[in-house]
């Protein structure tokens, strides 16, 4: 008789794992899930817009295109992320002011840097749209996170250092895939302007177009990696109390700043 009851438990949860069933301690709401993939789409628009002004930019001067790109990557990125830090820790009103009041500090010698001067004036204000979506799109993750932890207790029975362990191994694969991005970017931007400046030879044309494909996937694929990433790090701050959830997000924001190294 009891072989029989354990036979049943074991078979039906075998066909609730096929039938794609998940664990409520892996489930994730729609509404979580929709707001990480706009947040990773809008990753790939900034990338694509940093592409294009990248490739311009240095057609236009090819002397120092690429740093002043970089330059102004990096400000934008600065500014929008210390900015979005110190409005997120304002509205937590932790006790602790320490973390705030330094977001303040980055935020207001952001707000002071100098904007670089383009040449290639519509495409830069292409990557500006695209840089304030971007962090829009975080924003309203935030927002969607803070409801769905309001709504779910803390876990702290899960196995936590795995949980952890899982999350930073995503993060460090998306940062390897910048690096990768990083090497395909600048190897597009030269090919594309050889075939600009060969007066559109069809020589070079198979070249760059296959280039542009490859490149495209790079940044398909990161925006994949960063979606996982989102769903480990859920996971795992299900574990963690409401303060440490806060600080390790912030810090984690802060961390987009690092996209920008691609064109160092």
């Amino acid at each position: 008789m009891f072989s029989n009851i354990f036979f049943f438990i074991f078979f039906h949860s075998m066909v609730m794992y096929c039938n794609g069933v998940e664990d409520e301690e892996e489930y994730l709401p729609q509404e979580v899930k929709q707001a990480i993939e706009k947040y990773s789409y809008a990753v790939f628009k900034f990338l694509n817009s940093l592409y294009i002004l990248l490739s311009q930019e240095t057609l236009l001067n090819p002397s120092s295109g690429q740093m002043l790109v970089s330059k102004e990557c990096k400000r934008l990125e600065s500014l929008r992320s210390s900015k979005t830090a110190k409005d997120y820790l304002t509205e937590q009103n932790l006790a602790d002011k320490s973390l705030l009041d330094a977001f303040k500090k980055r935020f207001e010698r952001a707000s002071t840097m100098d904007k670089t001067t383009m040449l290639a004036i519509n495409e830069y204000n292409l990557l500006i749209k695209r840089s304030e979506e971007k962090w829009t799109a975080r924003k309203d993750l935030n927002k969607v996170e803070k409801k769905y932890f309001a709504q779910t207790r803390q876990n702290a029975n899960k196995n936590q250092h795995v949980l952890e362990q899982k999350s930073k191994l995503a993060y460090h694969i998306v940062s390897s895939q910048i690096w990768t991005i990083k090497l395909k970017l600048l190897k597009e931007v030269k090919t594309i302007n050889r075939y600009r400046e060969s007066k559109n030879n069809k020589e070079f044309l198979k070249e760059e177009e296959e280039s542009r494909k490859i490149l495209k996937h790079e940044f398909n694929t990161l925006a994949d990696m960063i979606e996982e990433a989102e769903y480990q790090r859920f996971k795992f701050y299900k574990t963690l109390t409401y303060e440490d959830r806060i600080y390790r997000l912030v810090l984690t924001m802060d961390s987009e700043r690092e996209i920008c190294r691609i064109l160092d």
